[in-house]
């Protein structure tokens, strides 16, 4: 399941964030994926990790994903790793990968899903669409400033070069209480039925019905 979230950041928040990229030290991509960056496939840049500009990205970027509840609903969150702020300039592109199936570090997790949060008002570049291999086939994902898109973290994806212009992005990964993919959408959609059910029949026992299936399910198929 892909799924946009319009709005995460506010436009005070994109606006720091893009402060942040203008005034901070940006490296090589490749220290987070060094066999990547080794082969050409990861040609970009991100934002300098354990300075104080990073940190800040942490606070904006995890506390949008808190408040939102079309995220929280979707992924069911357990673990959610420290954003990465990246850059892609002119020539600068992400060939097609696979995003690593746990990391160790800061504390060990599985990766299920994806987020790209994107910074960049989307008529400042061409080129930089996400391109992410479905069963349906591929989707160009390019987004407004402050939009994201969540997606399963087994589906090989790429990004284009850059034309001209810059791209700005934030990209963390999650660990879902359900690893499931096809678990966790079906709990989208019946927590979507609920949702419409509470606007027009709040007390209605069809509704309490659906919204306790609901709930049980998620607490038999969750992990600890």
């Amino acid at each position: 399941m892909l799924l946009a979230l319009q709005g995460l950041l506010s436009a005070d928040e994109v606006a720091e964030l893009q402060r942040i990229a203008t005034d901070g030290q940006f490296v090589d991509g490749g220290v987070s994926s060094p066999g990547l960056a080794a082969t050409g496939v990861k040609r970009n840049e991100q934002l300098a990790l354990h300075t104080e500009a990073q940190r800040r990205v942490e606070t904006i970027v995890l506390a949008a994903l808190e408040r939102n509840e079309t995220f929280r609903t979707a992924a069911i969150p357990k673990l959610i790793r420290p954003p990465i702020l990246s850059r892609y300039r002119v020539g600068m592109a992400y060939g097609t990968h696979i995003d690593n199936p746990v990391m160790r570090r800061p504390v060990p997790m599985r990766l299920d899903l994806s987020i790209t949060i994107f910074l960049s008002d989307p008529q400042t570049y061409q080129g930089g669409e996400l391109c992410v291999e479905t069963p349906y086939g591929e989707k160009r994902i390019k987004l407004p400033a402050g939009d994201a898109v969540l997606y399963p973290t087994t589906m090989l994806h790429r990004v284009e070069e850059i034309a001209s212009g810059e791209r700005l992005a934030a990209v963390t990964w999650i660990q879902s209480m359900v690893m499931d993919q096809e678990k966790r959408s079906m709990l989208y959609d019946l927590a979507l039925v609920v949702q419409w059910l509470q606007a027009g029949a709040p007390q209605s026992p069809y509704t309490h019905k659906l919204n306790n299936v609901r709930a049980n399910l998620t607490r038999l198929w969750a992990t600890d």
